[in-house]
């Protein structure tokens, strides 16, 4: 490039100069001109001006934003402090509030303590009072009596000072007779709370509740019998944690698991593990040919216990599985309920006349029907959603085959085993009644189910129940009485005198452990006649027979509301069967119990009246399930039933009170006596009885007399029977029949 740039200069004469004067010259970057020296030296003068004023500008900005943020910082930290303030007032408001509050309460409290302080010393006052005015009246009366022993002339020299000494006693007598009185009252005795009393907790109490058990008339707790007892054919019985060695007691066994669970579970799992455990040990007892079934009803009255301790805690699933269980534990022991009610004439009586296994079998069906009813009263106490959860196919089934052999026809019936299955029937009705859908219920049940259950009930309904005749064995079929060797109370009902009760302790061994049961004659269950005739006995047992009645009533009036339309259940046997029942115990009452003096009168009346309410309910609201023919069959039996209700319609029944005084004398003395002890009640808390008690009492009586006497029945059953009479549907008689009819009531 060099050379080509001197060609193109060599070329031209006139550049010489120039090159001349170029190379005479500095370099080109080492020489500086002046001008650009000048320059140089003016610019940053003339750019120092903008930039010093840029940099004051970039200063200020900088100062206003440090101040800025510093504003911004002490704005936040304001507002901090500010939510940190309010949150102070609210928790410090709050508390004042709760303070408030709580000074209040205890300002109610203290006002509460203070009245019942003030309430309690007035009842004081009153009762010193009383005893003041009663010792009173004994100081008047002990000086009216006292002889004079003061002479005449005693008496005239009597000096002032003495006087005045008299008039000085008469003044303090009061404050020291006041005195006296207090210093008699007896002294509270207060027992101070102990600080370090540890409160046991649920499963404590279920576990003390189960140790503490006992079976009426046994002398031993069940614990304590099943320590006694020991398996002799079963070499060991193993169940999850339950283990039972053989030779080893049973009870003791039962006390160890009882520990262990109440470390570890809750009370519902306690409750659990103990129903399945000791099922589990029955039925292995009960399956042995060869062991002896001795600890097995002990074994069933532990489980009703266990049930019944609380009943929220028992699970549903639970129940359900127990209910299945003790079905077919009586499916075991069915043949105690299949005895012949005539003993055949090939029956010499020739064996052993021993009772001890009898004995056995009969406690472990009676208890098992009371484990049943227990379960479904049990049941009724859940929420009413729980209750689809119980019943299904398998429960009707199992049970089916149970009340069939409970509520028997052609064998012997065991009272025991009656009250429970019909108790079980009565808690079924009421669940199907207050379900909040009962036609899941009652879709499931179907009325042919109930169609044999209702059959046998009417035979039931049908029995006559007399008082003196209710320990009678020789009585036909046809009369409800209890058997001696069934004669022991129940885990539900204390039915009967538990005559055998006693002999459940004689069939443990005191010194030993055992595997079959003490040998117990037939001819130790000695029946005391003096003992079996005693009214009081006698009409206990009455009014239990009185009370299975109308406990089968309530049973056809749940019915009338479940199945009202189903002919299969809602018929005119029921309408025959309740105008005979009417019509029997009308006739009854009139013939043979008016003079009597019996404490279950006026239930007799009641159970008259209940089956008057069904009748009615059939009459007015079923009648199209009613056929002509079988009302035809009760025709006259029913119109002189209701007759019965009308005709004892009077003005004056009781209006002469002296002469229902003398008619309660005479019929229903024992309660007229209860009554006179409400009163004697009435009479120490109120010092006198008021009136409006005393009138209420005696129209109670007046009432309850006329009903028994079958002169005045309650307006309500009399309206009812007048119903029947004058409904349409009701065409029994003609107009003129009717006319008749009434003028011979007298109405």
């Amino acid at each position: 490039m060099r050379q080509e740039a001197s060609c193109e200069f060599s070329s031209d004469d006139d550049d010489d100069d120039i090159l001349l004067e170029l190379g005479t010259r500095p370099p080109r970057f080492t020489q500086v001109p002046s001008s650009s020296v000048a320059l140089e030296t003016q610019l940053p003068a003339a750019l120092s001006a903008p930039n010093s004023t840029s940099n004051k500008k970039s200063d200020n900005e900088n100062v206003l934003m440090n101040q800025l943020n510093k504003a911004q910082g002490e704005a936040s930290m304001l507002r901090d402090k500010m939510n940190f303030l309010k949150i102070e007032r609210e928790k410090e408001k709050n508390s004042q509030v709760i303070k408030a509050s709580e000074l209040q309460a205890k300002h109610l409290q203290e006002l509460a303590k203070l009245k019942q302080e003030l309430q309690k010393l007035e009842d004081e006052k009153k009762f010193l009072q009383m005893e003041a005015r009663g010792k009173s009246k004994k100081e008047v009366t002990a000086t009216a009596n006292a002889p004079s022993t003061a002479s005449p002339a005693n008496t005239k020299t009597i000096t002032p000072d003495s006087s005045s000494v008299a008039i000085e006693a008469k003044t303090q007598s009061p404050r020291l007779k006041k005195r006296r009185i207090n210093d008699s009252l007896p002294k509270k005795n207060i027992v101070p709370l102990n600080p370090n009393r540890i409160i046991p907790d649920e499963t404590s109490l279920f576990l003390e509740s189960l140790l503490l058990h006992q079976i009426i008339g046994a002398n031993l707790s069940t614990v304590e019998i099943l320590n006694r007892l020991k398996l002799e054919h079963i070499n060991e019985f193993n169940f999850k944690n339950f283990v039972i060695s053989k030779g080893s007691p049973i009870g003791k066994s039962i006390v160890f698991l009882l520990l262990r669970c109440k470390k570890t579970l809750t009370l519902d799992r306690f409750i659990d593990t103990l129903l399945e455990d000791i099922a589990v040990l029955i039925k292995e007892i009960s399956l042995h040919p060869h062991e002896s079934k001795l600890a097995v009803p002990f074994l069933v009255a532990l489980m009703h216990q266990i049930i019944q301790f609380r009943p929220s805690a028992t699970h549903n699933l639970a129940l359900k599985d127990c209910f299945l269980f003790i079905c077919d534990l009586i499916k075991i022991y069915h043949h105690v309920l299949k005895i012949p009610i005539h003993e055949p004439n090939m029956d010499l009586h020739v064996g052993p006349q021993i009772f001890q296994y009898e004995l056995i079998e009969y406690l472990v069906i009676s208890y098992s029907f009371d484990l049943l009813e227990t379960i479904v009263r049990v049941l009724q106490s859940h929420p009413k959603q729980t209750y689809m959860e119980f019943f299904d196919e398998n429960i009707l089934r199992s049970f089916e085959f149970v009340y069939k052999l409970a509520l028997t026809i052609s064998y012997k019936p065991m009272i025991n085993v009656i009250f429970s299955a019909v108790g079980v029937l009565n808690v079924v009705t009421n669940i199907t009644l207050n379900m909040e859908n009962p036609s899941d219920l009652k879709s499931l049940i179907s009325s042919s189910w109930w169609r044999d259950c209702i059959t046998r009930l009417y035979s039931l309904l049908e029995k006559e129940v007399k008082s003196g005749d209710a320990y009678d064995e020789k009585v036909d079929n046809t009369t409800l009485h209890m058997s001696k060797f069934h004669n022991f109370f129940g885990l539900v009902r204390n039915i009967g005198d538990n005559e055998l009760g006693g002999l459940i302790s004689k069939l443990i061994y005191d010194d030993r452990l055992q595997s079959i049961p003490r040998v117990i004659s037939k001819e130790d269950i000695l029946v005391d006649n003096d003992k079996f005739v005693a009214p009081i006995i006698n009409y206990k047992l009455e009014r239990w027979f009185l009370k299975l009645k109308d406990e089968i009533l309530n049973i056809f009036e749940n019915l009338l509301m479940i199945y009202g339309d189903d002919t299969n259940i809602i018929n005119g046997e029921m309408l025959i069967h309740t105008s005979e029942f009417l019509s029997r115990e009308q006739a009854l009452m009139a013939e043979r119990y008016v003079g009597q003096d019996s404490p279950n009168l006026d239930l007799r009346c009641h159970l008259i009246e209940h089956t008057l309410t069904i009748i009615y309910r059939l009459w007015k609201d079923h009648f199209k399930q009613l056929r002509e023919e079988q009302i035809k069959q009760v025709e006259s039996q029913l119109i002189m039933s209701l007759w019965r209700f009308l005709v004892c319609k009077t003005e004056n029944v009781t209006a002469n009170e002296r002469e229902m005084r003398d008619h309660r004398h005479l019929i229903d003395s024992l309660h007229d006596l209860t009554i006179k002890d409400q009163a004697s009640y009435y009479e120490d808390a109120f010092e006198e009885l008021p009136e409006y008690i005393e009138e209420e009492l005696k129209v109670e009586l007046n009432n309850r007399t006329a009903r028994i006497m079958q002169v005045k029945y309650d307006e309500k059953f009399q309206e009812m029977a007048r119903s029947i009479l004058e409904s349409k549907s009701f065409d029994l008689t003609t107009l003129e029949e009717a006319d008749s009819l009434y003028i011979s009531m007298g109405l």
